[in-house]
């Protein structure tokens, strides 16, 4: 769920949350209510939920085909 009226991108900030002491850029945005995947909430007014409901997606060792 959005609110269109607070909808909003913020500045880039640089933060060090990785392991090893790496930093990396975060653009945070603003406005979103929910984030819903497969079902419950993942996060509400911008904090996660600590509902983890999706599945990790890993590659087949045979590729497929695609037919046209």
């Amino acid at each position: 769920m959005i609110d269109l009226d607070g909808l909003r991108l913020h500045a880039p900030e640089y933060v060090h949350d990785v392991s090893g002491g790496v930093g990396r850029f975060v653009q945070r945005p603003s406005g979103y209510r929910w984030a819903l995947v497969n079902g419950p909430p993942t996060a509400e007014d911008g904090q996660p939920t600590g509902a983890l409901p999706g599945q990790p997606l890993h590659g087949d060792s045979q590729p497929r085909r695609c037919g046209l």
